[in-house]
């Protein structure tokens, strides 16, 4: 096995190369003109492997950014230490202007606590550093038509203007069950917290509000909502083994999904918009969901092809076209017009969970271990 790979800082202007070479480790770290050359040499190939990754995340945490050009499916085209943080909270998205990603901050005082997001260029380069209004960003959109990113931060909703770097409140969290969503749409987007969602469109004007009401489950609620990219449709599950679609410009429930699913964390509509895609909270596998029936409906060719075909995350391109389910640290990439896989791959520098999502048609993973990731696919 060999693998070499090349890291620069640009605050420092060093780089530091290592490379795997059977069982030994070449690595060399410096200014381009006085590079320092070390040799390891391991009993196997495996210890070399893990001495390998084990110096390189020394080195990413020391502020080198790993870059790399790259049309080789499921090889990395970034590798970028943000920093370890809550893992509940590992939120990214991508705009026309750069990537921002979720950075912890501190939560030593909790009367100072705060976050940050950074401010990325594809290649890893820093374009700024943004303290957050509150702490935890559970989720981030990004809203084309104003060119705005809608946030979650601790159940409150923010607005943040990429141009102007200004935030605005949008809802604030009070006292109650903590169960808040955002999503957005060609033409509208919406939002939810203190047990009231709202759709409005691109001119701030309220189309829809409802009241709705979350339970706690052994610590959890089942809650989760979305809206259409192009109908007037959202899809709300506050109730276990139970999703309304809900027309918006009727104000009216037209349809109702029962079955058997436990808590749904994410939902996602497809296939112009007939089907809907379902994750559940504790992992299992992918389900899908003909609207219009409420029935589900199986594609096999679409499972993972192992003895477990749980599914901790999972996502589209914009297109539709790819589909990617993680299992752990693995990633399966499926053809999803064609219903086929295309391959699979394992991600690095991950401990536990992590959160994926496209960016362009590269796939960004944002790790618990503080990795933030591009990878072709």
């Amino acid at each position: 096995m060999t693998i070499k790979h090349s890291l620069y800082n640009q605050e420092l202007d060093k780089i530091f190369n290592i490379e795997l070479l059977r069982g030994e480790v070449l690595y060399e770290i410096g200014k381009k003109e006085k590079l320092r050359s070390y040799k390891k040499t391991f009993k196997s190939e495996e210890d070399a492997l893990k001495f390998f990754y084990k110096k390189e995340w020394e080195i990413l945490k020391k502020g080198f950014i790993l870059s790399n050009e790259t049309e080789i499916f499921g090889t990395h085209k970034l590798h970028y230490f943000v920093g370890i943080g809550y893992t509940g909270a590992l939120s990214f998205e991508d705009t026309p202007k750069g990537i921002f990603v979720y950075k912890h901050g501190s939560y030593e005082d909790v009367r100072d606590s705060y976050d940050f997001i950074i401010h990325i260029d594809r290649k890893g380069n820093l374009k700024n550093t943004i303290k957050l209004p509150e702490v935890l960003p559970w989720d981030i959109k990004y809203n084309s038509i104003n060119n705005l990113l809608l946030m979650v931060l601790n159940h409150h909703i923010y607005s943040f203007n990429i141009e102007t770097d200004t935030f605005k409140k949008i809802a604030d969290k009070e006292k109650g069950k903590w169960a808040s969503f955002i999503s957005v749409s060609e033409n509208l987007y919406s939002y939810g917290t203190n047990e009231k969602l709202f759709v409005k469109n691109l001119e701030d004007e309220v189309l829809f509000t409802q009241p709705y009401e979350v339970e706690i489950i052994k610590g959890n609620s089942p809650f989760c909502a979305i809206t259409s990219k192009t109908q007037n449709s959202l899809a709300l599950h506050n109730k276990i083994g139970e999703i309304n679609i809900i027309d918006i410009e009727n104000k009216k429930r037209v349809k109702e999904i029962k079955e058997d699913f436990d808590i749904v964390s994410e939902m996602e509509f497809i296939e112009s918009e007939n089907i809907l895609v379902v994750k559940e909270y504790y992992p299992k596998p992918l389900r899908f969901f003909d609207i219009n029936e409420g029935k589900q409906i199986e594609f096999p060719s679409l499972e993972i092809p192992e003895y477990t075909k749980e599914v901790n995350d999972f996502c589209f391109n914009k297109e539709q076209s790819k589909l990617v389910l993680r299992q752990r640290e693995t990633m399966y990439v499926f053809d999803f017009i064609a219903k086929k896989m295309i391959g699979s791959f394992k991600i690095a520098h991950m401990v536990k969970t992590a959160k994926i999502k496209f960016i362009g048609e590269d796939l960004g993973v944002r790790t618990d271990y503080g990795c933030f990731s591009l990878y072709k696919v």
